[in-house]
């Protein structure tokens, strides 16, 4: 099923939503705005789950463990580039702000193997080195690949209707019941950290939203009924939205995150007609909200502390971010195009060494 413009759209939103939580960081210590708009990285959780699912059952046809491999291999290529790319330029230019020696700059890349390789989610170097800051996110997704795939695979046939609902169930009855809110990343839990099994919960969760968006499409709706999915869509969505500027870290985020659940499940499942705005606001949603994710924090961290009005600090951010993003992008084509020239070169060598 080909993916909905409104997935997108909703996608940047929830970036937005994000950056401003942290922004906060602008305003100093006694000023909190957009309280629990953290909820967007759910929100994140919960599509990467959806498109995981899609991927399982539209992108493979082979056997069992090499779709699996085959799967989590095009999710690695996914976010792995951009990330890396990312981890570096913030490296970089941290170290050139901060004045580091080329000896602290060294030593600190040697403490920091478990975060350049994503797997910081797993409690490897997690007290040393450089972090990029939403790089606990990348983690948390990869390591929850791995234990959605392993669960799919072990049971397919019973995945939607018992492994992932009891998966659901069980790691957020334990966030209730250890912490009362789903605002957790690092805190040690004896066997990973935190966010992992945040990640493998909203996942699962986001599993079930495919499945029942797919079971929507497959559905033909009279005009009203539609109308009527479509309110329930953008209602389930604005509350999230206006909820969670006020209320935060509570039991309150389980319900945002069943709202933001309802919504995406809709919006996946039925199709509504879309304009240029709407196209335009999705490609920026498509192309710009995981890098911009990637690299906001780290230039809040570095921009919060100059000497500066707030006004001129926002500024500053916001054109730095797009800078930045722009950069990485531009990183990303160049070494794209010298991968593909150092294939083509390969490739016409071994022609030439197997003819002669």
């Amino acid at each position: 099923m080909a993916r909905n413009v409104k997935i997108d759209v909703y996608r940047m939103f929830f970036c937005i939503m994000i950056v401003v939580y942290h922004a906060n960081k602008f305003f100093g210590e006694g000023v909190y705005f957009a309280k629990a708009w953290y909820i967007g990285v759910d929100f994140f959780f919960l599509l990467s789950g959806c498109f995981l699912m899609q991927s399982i059952e539209r992108d493979t046809n082979c056997g069992q463990k090499e779709e699996a491999q085959t799967i989590f291999i095009k999710k690695f290529k996914n976010i792995y580039p951009l990330y890396i790319i990312s981890y570096f330029v913030s490296f970089i230019i941290v170290q050139v702000v901060n004045h580091t020696s080329i000896r602290e700059v060294i030593e600190l890349l040697s403490r920091s193997v478990g975060k350049i390789f994503c797997l910081e989610m797993s409690g490897i170097d997690i007290r040393g080195g450089f972090a990029l800051r939403g790089g606990w996110y990348v983690s948390a997704v990869l390591l929850a690949t791995l234990v959605i795939l392993g669960l799919y695979y072990i049971g397919k046939n019973y995945f939607y209707y018992i492994t992932a609902p009891l998966g659901v169930i069980l790691f957020l009855g334990y966030f209730n019941q250890k912490f009362k809110m789903i605002h957790q990343t690092s805190d040690w839990l004896k066997i990973t950290y935190s966010g992992v099994v945040r990640a493998v919960a909203v996942m699962l969760l986001g599993c079930l939203c495919y499945k029942m968006g797919k079971c929507l499409a497959e559905k033909v709706f009279s005009k009203k009924k539609l109308l009527l999915i479509n309110v329930i869509e953008k209602v389930a969505f604005c509350i999230v939205i206006i909820g969670s500027y006020f209320k935060a870290k509570s039991n309150f985020d389980f319900m945002y995150l069943i709202l933001c659940a309802i919504g995406i499940t809709i919006a996946y499942g039925v199709k509504s007609a879309d304009n240029i705005i709407s196209r335009k606001i999705a490609w920026l949603g498509k192309t710009l909200s995981y890098l911009i994710y990637l690299n906001y924090l780290w230039l809040i961290v570095i921009i919060k502390d100059l000497n500066l009005t707030i006004n001129k600090k926002i500024i500053l951010f916001v054109v730095s971010l797009v800078v930045v993003c722009g950069l990485v992008i531009a990183i990303e084509k160049i070494l794209k195009f010298v991968f593909k020239k150092y294939m083509s070169m390969r490739e016409k060598y071994v022609i030439v060494v197997t003819e002669g």
